[in-house]
């Protein structure tokens, strides 16, 4: 419930009663499985914390149930969000005792994400709709729910394997260990417009190999008057999207990121979408990014 709709239901409450309303949370204890979920900085847009984890929950909960042929309700989640290092999402199966879903989604996270992205892309809404995120059951975080926060998060966890062998760490472990290993793996990005590198070489020939979508732009500058914004590796001008090809989102200085959320925040504010792309992804899977950027294609020019 929005701050508004909260107000005008105190409002219309006061009409009929003088009393004054609290808020009262009721729980029980049971024990069940659950998968805790770290969600590095870098991955959620600047200032879209809240958001950004109740689309990300809600769709890997959506996910699940089609992988799995779950009921709705049989998973559930919630997120906490964590100061200057991202937040995280703590999924749980509603059943006490647990039925070992959890475990399964775990070792399958690539094809779980993929499902995911399909139900969130595979069809034309602008943000979210009844066919992906929303539900009756949902209604109070509507508001929060767009598919496109997410977008770059699910296509990360779709393409790549896992590190190694699961080992015993500490409950709060885990987003410590994701932002140190992106701190010590992602290349520092490139300052200046560059002439084909090779994972734009190889972007290039995936999109063409396709056969479906038009050549893109390349080096697309942005401008605010005189000012150089950013460039953009390739970009399709009709439908305003923006590809950058070497982790535009993954870039690990605080002055990096506080960078790229800029560029990023002015881009989406002219009404662009922001594509981005790690170049170990593009090398392993270039067949994958040309299908996002298919998908994204055909729902911008369907809007």
């Amino acid at each position: 419930m929005t701050s508004r709709e909260s107000q005008r239901w105190d409002d219309d409450h006061a009409k009929r009663c003088n009393g004054r309303p609290r808020a009262y949370v009721l729980g029980y204890e049971f024990a069940a499985d659950a998968l805790v979920l770290p969600v590095a900085k870098r991955l959620i847009p600047d200032g879209m914390t809240q958001a950004f984890c109740r689309t990300l929950g809600t769709a890997l909960v959506a996910g699940a149930a089609e992988l799995l042929e779950l009921e709705a309700d049989e998973i559930a989640f919630f997120s906490h969000p964590e100061p200057e290092a991202g937040a995280t999402i703590t999924l749980y199966e509603t059943v006490p005792g647990g039925a070992g879903y959890l475990t399964t989604l775990a070792s399958r996270l690539p094809d779980w994400a993929k499902v995911s992205v399909d139900r969130l892309f595979a069809h034309d809404c602008s943000g979210a709709c009844y066919g992906c995120l929303k539900s009756y059951r949902n209604q109070p975080f509507h508001h929060l729910l767009n598919k496109n926060l997410v977008r770059d998060a699910l296509f990360q966890f779709s393409t790549h394997e896992r590190l190694g062998e699961p080992f015993e760490a500490a409950a709060n472990q885990g987003l410590k260990l994701s932002n140190e290993w992106i701190e010590g793996n992602v290349p520092a990005p490139t300052e200046t417009p560059t002439n084909d590198t090779a994972i734009e070489r190889k972007l290039a020939e995936a999109i063409a190999a396709g056969g479906r979508l038009p050549a893109p732009v390349k080096q697309r500058e942005f401008r605010s008057g005189d000012v150089l914004i950013t460039v953009a590796d390739f970009a399709y001008e009709a439908e305003k999207i923006a590809i950058y090809c070497d982790g535009f989102a993954f870039h690990g200085t605080p002055g990096k990121l506080a960078a790229d959320a800029h560029k990023r925040n002015h881009l989406q504010s002219q009404g662009w979408l922001v594509l981005t792309f790690w170049g170990q992804t593009i090398l392993r899977t270039p067949e994958r990014c040309e299908e996002q950027i298919w998908q994204a294609h055909c729902h911008r020019k369907a809007v």
